[in-house]
């Protein structure tokens, strides 16, 4: 079982969990390691598959897909900030709710007033936070001096977890996964 879902699924929950499952699906097609792509990771850890989606002069939209061996349920957001917590194995019978698929997006976008960005953290049982502001763009500066990613390729870290995302100005947007 993917994730421990409440008795109703919302529409938007079962199509971000079917997402989630057909992106991990394409990814593992090619060969990147000797473990695959839908593999649980071992217990611990927490697997971070990092895709670009969109990427201009104007707009940058990054994924973060995180798969547990594990539920988590309560994701919270505070400025560049954001958190995991309160977990209990996959398949306990004694819980409900939370879940072990989660996605991270980052949006950035230049504008008249600088550059804008939302961070949305979203779980395949619905749960949802997010955060975001705009910050100062110099005269004739661009995206990238404002918004650069710090974690482009998949990973595989120990819990708990910090993880540096991306550098939103002079902060980092960073993930905390509990144990």
């Amino acid at each position: 079982m993917w994730c421990a879902l409440p008795r109703r699924v919302s529409p938007t929950g079962a199509a971000l969990s079917l997402a989630v499952l057909s992106f991990a699906l394409l990814a593992g097609c090619r060969k990147a390691s000797k473990e695959h792509v839908l593999d649980m990771p071992s217990a611990g850890t927490v697997k971070v598959l990092s895709r670009q989606i969109e990427r201009s002069d104007r707009r940058l939209h990054w994924k973060w897909s995180l798969l547990g061996e594990r539920n988590w349920t309560t994701p919270t957001a505070a400025k560049t900030d954001f958190r995991l917590a309160d977990t209990y194995p996959l398949n306990d019978p004694t819980h409900r709710g939370g879940c072990n698929v989660w996605e991270c997006d980052l949006i950035a976008e230049t504008g008249t007033n600088g550059v804008t960005w939302t961070a949305t953290l979203h779980g395949s049982d619905g749960a949802t936070v997010r955060s975001g502001a705009t910050l100062p763009l110099k005269s004739g500066g661009n995206l990238e001096d404002v918004v650069s990613i710090r974690l482009d390729r998949d990973d595989i870290p120990s819990l708990p977890a910090d993880i540096s995302l991306a550098s939103l100005g002079d902060q980092t947007l960073t993930l905390h996964v509990a144990k």
